[in-house]
């Protein structure tokens, strides 16, 4: 029994407590403010981001186009029993069409002939959730990535104090000036120009209920 949950997840930044956008199983995410990075793991490893009991849930219960949010404090969840559209007509893939493509290892294929990649489970979300076989439109990847995401080019600006021009690359938030020595601090509209926040997307979790639901008899 294949099923699929539309997933959009956030969680609060513990430097700024801005809201992270976690768009698929990453092992870390970066905050766009504050440039904080949070490792998903330990108490935001993905047994607690994803709850086990979201997934028994949703094989129990959860009647297609319901929508589960478990509440804790400091992760924003949303978790919808649907399968991902076909990218060509809209139309949800379904089950019988998912299982087949998993089987095959190929990808979704809806009855019109459009496709959706099947993207692997990474190592660390599948040691926490096992009955997990892939996933659809989500951010995948296996080794951590602490890299900061500059937009565009240099901006020039002026020193707060001597009103030396001041090159910006935006690789630190505290630049100092070759000038004066003065410590300039970016403000947040600078800083987000040059590091746009990433916005909280729809990721598919596609997952073998039955298996969901054998492990809690064993």
């Amino acid at each position: 029994m294949i099923l699929s949950l539309e997933v959009r997840l956030s969680l609060s930044c513990e430097g700024c407590d801005s809201g992270v956008p976690v768009n698929g199983p990453v092992p870390q995410v970066k905050c766009a403010r504050c440039m904080e990075v949070t490792q998903l793991s330990g108490e935001h490893g993905w047994n607690k981001l994803l709850p086990g009991s979201l997934f028994v849930s949703a094989a129990r219960s959860l009647k297609p186009g319901e929508t589960l949010r478990p509440e804790n404090k400091r992760v924003n969840l949303s978790a919808t029993l649907r399968f991902p559209p076909c990218p060509t007509c809209g139309e949800a893939h379904d089950t019988r069409r998912a299982k087949l493509a998993l089987v095959k290892g190929t990808p979704l294929t809806c009855k019109c002939g459009g496709q959706s990649v099947l993207q692997p489970v990474p190592s660390a979300f599948q040691a926490c959730h096992p009955s997990v076989r892939g996933f659809v439109d989500a951010e995948v990847y296996e080794a951590a990535d602490t890299g900061a995401a500059v937009s565009g080019g240099p901006v020039v600006m002026q020193c707060m104090k001597c009103q030396a021009t001041l090159p910006v690359d935006g690789t630190k938030r505290l630049v100092e000036c070759s000038y004066c020595t003065a410590r300039n601090y970016l403000p947040d509209d600078l800083w987000l120009a040059l590091h746009p926040a990433p916005k909280r997307e729809s990721w598919f979790v596609l997952f073998d209920g039955g298996e969901v639901l054998d492990g809690l008899q064993r």
